[in-house]
């Protein structure tokens, strides 16, 4: 095996470790002759790159959104009253307190929801999917389930953030929360549908 095979070899391996499909065009790219190692070095970069940088704009996103009420939170801290709203009824009325220290759950909450939602993306083999994988479908399916991921991860994270800002003045408006539940099915289901429809 010459130097240049075992590099293809070790792009190959390396990239199904990394848990991503690698499309037949890029294999074809990689066995071709005239690919020297520079080049393949070139493809496998640009093939991590465009695998993940979904995952990487959604999981900055989040950060945005957590930095952005961490430093609201810090700047309105001492004006909030010991004791904030933590539960509500269905009209969005406070019917639970707590201390307003809870408020800090909020962002480590969302935190932890964005590490565990991007280290499950790195195993697609281990998901569900609604349909079967094949090797005709297999990163068809892969993409859409990151895209899905990745959408989900940023909703749930504007979610909880909201839900801290509604804590710090005592009402949560009903009509923004089922606003988000219908994010949330949207997205869920209407993943699955393309799923379904493009593995017909």
């Amino acid at each position: 095996m010459t130097d240049t095979e075992r590099l293809r070899k070790d792009i190959i391996d390396f990239l199904e470790e990394e848990s991503f499909m690698i499309p037949d065009s890029l294999v074809l790219m990689i066995d071709a002759e005239y690919a020297d190692e520079r080049q393949l070095l070139e493809i496998a970069d640009e093939l991590r790159f465009k695998m993940k940088r979904i995952k990487y704009i959604s999981s900055l996103i989040c950060i945005v959104l957590i930095v952005i009420y961490g430093i609201h939170l810090a700047l309105v801290y001492n004006t909030l009253p010991q004791m904030v709203a933590d539960h509500y009824d269905f009209a969005g009325n406070p019917d639970s307190y707590g201390n307003r220290i809870g408020l800090v759950m909020e962002p480590l909450i969302s935190i932890m929801i964005v590490v565990i939602m991007d280290l499950v993306s790195n195993f697609p083999d281990l998901w569900n999917y609604p349909v079967k994988v094949t090797e005709e479908n297999r990163e068809f399916l892969y993409k859409v389930t990151l895209l899905m991921v990745s959408i989900l991860k940023i909703i749930v994270t504007a979610l909880l953030l909201y839900m801290g800002l509604c804590s710090m003045y005592s009402f949560l408006p009903p009509t923004v929360i089922y606003v988000f539940v219908i994010l949330l099915l949207t997205v869920c289901f209407g993943s699955i549908f393309i799923m379904w429809r493009g593995s017909k």
